[in-house]
């Protein structure tokens, strides 16, 4: 005999779809809390910040709207690597921008040394409270026969700092930083920005007094964004005596008109 199936209680049936609602509407209410609360009003949105086609890199706030649950940490570098200093210490600071060989087999870097100033912050408007640009810079010039220990000539072109202190407390406003003992020409500065590129190393040269595509930027300040106020493309034979000849820019081949920002340019005579 089939047996008769049970029937639930209307009112229990009732009992049960009110709790489905109730606990449906309470995770609709928690859910709509976090997403109210994760969302800024317009009191405390927080205005994009334009940054063009520039890489930028997460190392300060000065695009960082927000930061919830996070903390920023900082590791200290150790420094790895071949190169070093003339008498086999490590080197002291600057990243190269081009190395080259010259004819005789000896290397030549041209590299950017920069040192800590917040005090820039006032001289351009790009720079601003954005701390990646709280800084100066030279060019320096260092030479080597075998790429591992690097000199670095006395030019006299350029004041430079004569070393590095941690700043006073009293600068200490928006942050700890190094900051120069003293300046002096007794250094291996430029005053310019050089680049030197072997165009042997790309093939089809043809005339070798153009061997040499070299660079010259000038600026009116060191701050990141100063301007241009001299440059110069120019070809030459052999890599410039930049120690013992002042003179060596009026001594090679202006034949070359480009950008001035890179070592590239389009060569009038050939059409390349």
């Amino acid at each position: 005999m089939k047996k008769k199936p049970i029937r639930t209680p209307r009112f229990t049936q009732r009992k049960s779809q009110l709790f489905a609602f109730l606990k449906q509407a309470t995770i609709a209410i928690v859910l709509a809390v976090l997403l109210w609360s994760c969302t800024p009003n317009e009191k405390n949105r927080v205005k994009a910040v334009e940054i063009a086609n520039k890489t930028q890199l997460f190392l300060d706030d000065h695009i960082i709207g927000q930061m919830i649950g996070l903390e920023r940490t900082f590791h200290k570098p150790q420094k790895k690597g071949l190169i070093k200093e003339a008498d086999g210490s490590d080197w002291e600071r600057g990243d190269a921008m081009t190395v080259v060989r010259d004819r005789s087999g000896r290397f030549h870097a041209s590299y950017r040394y920069g040192w800590s100033d917040p005090s820039v912050r006032d001289l351009h408007p790009s720079i601003g409270n954005d701390k990646a640009h709280w800084f100066r810079r030279g060019y320096g010039y260092a030479i080597s026969d075998d790429g591992i220990y690097w000199k670095k000539p006395i030019l006299g072109l350029q004041n430079g700092p004569t070393g590095f202190r941690r700043a006073p407390r009293s600068k200490w406003k928006d942050g700890v930083f190094l900051e120069p003992t003293g300046f002096s020409k007794l250094n291996n500065l430029l005053g310019y920005r050089l680049m030197i590129k072997d165009l042997y190393q790309f093939g089809g040269l043809q005339d070798q007094q153009q061997r040499y595509l070299v660079s010259v930027t000038h600026y009116d300040d060191t701050h990141p964004f100063a301007n241009v106020v001299d440059a110069g493309l120019y070809f030459s034979e052999n890599v410039p005596d930049l120690v013992n000849d002042k003179d060596w820019r009026k001594k090679i081949d202006a034949g070359m008109a480009g950008c001035t920002k890179r070592s590239s340019g389009w060569n009038r005579r050939l059409g390349s």
